[in-house]
């Protein structure tokens, strides 16, 4: 649970960070390209302490991280 201004400011500027990367990567797709790599996303958002499956998107390691 965030409970201090920074740790809201360090939380707001990692997710900035990685919609930065989601962005990159989904820029040159269609949209059936982006949805494993949005529903990877997703995943590693609810699941933090899941490992990720060998052969995914490194958006979805990027994002447990």
């Amino acid at each position: 649970m965030i409970t201090t201004v920074s740790e809201l400011l360090r939380t707001a500027c990692d997710m900035y960070n990685l919609f930065f990367v989601v962005d990159h990567y989904t820029d040159v797709e269609d949209a059936d390209g982006c949805r494993p790599m949005v529903d990877a996303v997703i995943d590693a958002l609810q699941n933090p302490r899941k490992p990720r499956p060998h052969g995914e998107v490194i958006l979805g390691e990027i994002t447990r991280q």
